[in-house]
């Protein structure tokens, strides 16, 4: 989804306007934001999209797993 919003993909822009309302936040990890920035500056626009990962990654309701969760 993140990729999607990044290109701004009526669907995925659809999900997050969906979500706002719900107080539901945008969850990712930061090997997840690392691989986004690296594909990002791979790019042929390398100049805007590495904005558009920042500008998705400091919206408020943008949460980082930080680690991974053990169930039992």
């Amino acid at each position: 989804m993140l990729i999607d919003l990044i290109r701004h993909e009526p669907e995925a822009m659809k999900a997050l306007e969906a979500m706002e309302p719900e107080g539901l936040p945008l969850a990712t990890t930061a090997i997840n934001i690392l691989e986004r920035y690296r594909g990002a500056c791979l790019s042929t626009s390398v100049r805007m999209n590495p904005r558009e990962v920042k500008a998705i990654i400091q919206t408020p309701k943008t949460r980082y797993q930080k680690g991974l969760s053990q169930s039992g």
